[in-house]
């Protein structure tokens, strides 16, 4: 088991030196007792990708927000928001 929360704040501890160079802001809004049965390494992998994508395609400034839901039937939603340039549909 991984305690969500502090998985992802490693994840934005090995970030920050890039949200800081462009001036972007990490908000995290996690439930510190929120745990799930995963690979420790593979979440870490996938949440430093999009955090570092986030940031990529983010303009200076702006700030990035990550927040979970769990709705109680054994599924937690992690969803990691930027206000950068998007994918075309």
């Amino acid at each position: 088991k991984i305690n969500i929360r502090e998985s992802i704040a490693e994840s934005i501890k090995m970030v920050s030196s890039l949200a800081n160079a462009k001036l972007i802001d990490i908000v995290a809004e996690i439930d510190k007792n929120l745990f799930a049965t995963a690979d420790k390494n593979l979440f870490s992998i996938i949440t430093r990708n999009l955090l570092s994508n986030a940031i990529k395609y983010s303009t200076s400034g702006n700030s990035i927000n990550i927040t979970t839901n769990h709705n109680h039937q054994s599924k937690i939603e992690i969803a990691i928001s930027d206000n950068g340039i998007g994918i075309d549909e």
